[in-house]
């Protein structure tokens, strides 16, 4: 439900906030970090985004996405 509502977002701000919920619900209620991991990339795709950048290291980490959470952290 709330992936149709970002989807059907009137605004860029409106859709990243949905997104984050989303991402959060699929991290802590579904335990499913693919999924989190999915929609947090989203939210960077539509421009940098600390929080997102954040919860994307974290992810790689539990993941062990190394190759990812190196190239998410080198550039800071």
């Amino acid at each position: 439900m709330v992936k149709r509502r970002a989807d059907a977002a009137e605004g860029e701000a409106e859709r990243k906030q949905l997104l984050f919920k989303q991402a959060r619900l699929c991290d802590e209620k579904l335990g499913d970090a693919r999924a989190a991991i999915a929609v947090y990339e989203q939210i960077v795709d539509m421009g940098l985004d600390a929080k997102a950048i954040d919860a994307l290291e974290r992810l790689y980490a539990r993941a062990e996405r190394w190759e990812d959470l190196f190239l998410s952290t080198s550039g800071r």
